[in-house]
């Protein structure tokens, strides 16, 4: 038995020219199987249904047909036709860069790129030969394994989900060039570069002063990701007192340090006194960390902000991309799922909560270097409020008072 979505079809494909054709430009003679149309999804034949007797126009399969899902698929062509039409779709807020329409001078429809295991649903190139791909998403979203390799190819690519939008084409129309909903950038180095552009320069001087810090041997070179793994001190609260510059180069931030002056500090002082640091975001580019007023914001709007930038670090040094991040079924407090950047502990439960206006978090379970779905039960174990010990958590931790004091030092 046939879906009855899938037996009222406003469009088919015309067995002539292979081409979307609307219910409404079949003539009157055409009608039935005379159409000598097809459907997407099974390539059987339809009728033409032409509405007399005051019923609506449109396409249907033959009594014998178990076709499931042409209209999911006809509403995937008539976007990509659509978005070749026009030549333009609207993108979303990218960190700092805000929502715009994007306008190409050219549009591929599932071509396939220099990675044959990749098959973008449309690539839109626009006038500096930029290419920016966009997946239709209907039933299933872009896999994680997908998505990493789409990371890795340094491809820049959007997801629109259209999997509420109706066979309406001025209506799906609208929603494509009008609207910011309902879409995600799965990746984008095109802004990343432009990003870092603006705040380190001229990549050629950038790639001069790096080449001078390689060769004098004082310096220490570390990725800005990884900053504070080797002397212990966490640069969310500013700028480390080692630190002598930083540089992107090939869309890799790096760190130098003044190592001279970090072994003398070890020597005089084998413990560096660094007040930990329990909770903080960094938050890109303009400064490294984000200060949280409870009294301004609610739990819901502090889970918001915890999503929307993703990272967050921990006084053990680790530092990752948060993977979800909700409210506990039971309580007041945010439960976050996140991904280090550790290769001994790479996925950890995070509670964040707040004690006397403050940010603070707890780690109530780290994988250890086991698979994800223990980390996903525990996660979700905590969520719910299964855990017994929620009384230890409110511990107060000596020198954290003023951690979220507003600071002067901010490098940006």
């Amino acid at each position: 038995m046939i879906n009855p979505n899938d037996d009222h079809l406003p469009y088919a494909i015309d067995d002539a020219s292979g081409n979307l054709i609307s219910i409404s430009a079949i003539p009157p003679e055409r009608r039935g199987l005379a159409c000598r149309c097809h459907c997407a999804k099974c390539n059987e034949s339809l009728v033409a249904k032409l509405g007399f007797g005051g019923k609506k126009p449109h396409f249907a399969h033959q009594k014998a047909s178990h076709c499931h899902g042409a209209n999911i698929t006809f509403l995937h062509i008539l976007s990509e036709n659509i978005l070749m039409e026009e030549k333009a779709v609207m993108v979303p807020k990218y960190k700092i860069i805000p929502a715009r329409k994007l306008f190409f001078t050219h549009v591929e429809v599932e071509k396939r790129n220099d990675r044959t295991d990749l098959q973008p649903d449309i690539v839109g190139i626009t006038e500096d030969g930029l290419r920016w791909h966009i997946e239709i998403k209907n039933t299933s979203q872009v896999n994680d394994r997908k998505t990493n390799k789409i990371k890795e190819s340094q491809i820049t690519c959007l997801e629109i989900d259209v999997s509420e939008q109706t066979l309406d084409k001025e209506k799906l129309r609208t929603f494509l060039l009008d609207s910011t909903e309902s879409r995600r950038w799965i990746n984008n180095p095109i802004y990343d570069k432009k990003i870092r552009e603006e705040r380190y320069g001229d990549e050629a001087i950038q790639r001069e002063k790096f080449r001078q810090y390689k060769i004098d041997k004082k310096y220490d070179i570390v990725e800005l990701r990884k900053c504070g793994s080797n002397c212990g001190i966490n640069r969310l609260f500013g700028k480390c007192i080692y630190q002598i510059d930083e540089l992107c180069v090939n869309n890799v931030e790096y760190v130098f340090c003044d190592s001279n002056r970090r072994e003398m500090d070890k020597n005089d002082s084998p413990k560096i006194s660094v007040p930990p640091i329990i909770a903080n975001h960094q938050e890109e580019p303009e400064c490294h960390y984000l200060i949280f007023d409870y009294n301004q914001q609610s739990m819901d709007e502090l889970c918001e902000l915890l999503k929307e930038r993703r990272s967050i670090a921990t006084d053990d040094g680790l530092s990752g991309e948060i993977e979800r991040c909700e409210i506990r079924s039971k309580g007041h407090d945010i439960v976050c799922l996140c991904h280090c950047n550790d290769r001994v502990y790479p996925l950890k439960v995070i509670i964040v909560c707040v004690e006397n206006n403050q940010l603070r978090y707890e780690i109530k379970s780290n994988n250890q270097g086991k698979d994800k779905d223990l980390a996903d039960r525990n996660y979700k174990k905590i969520r719910d409020g299964d855990d017994k010990k929620v009384a230890s958590r409110y511990k107060k931790k000596k020198d954290q008072d003023n951690i979220f004091a507003e600071r002067n030092d901010c490098p940006f």
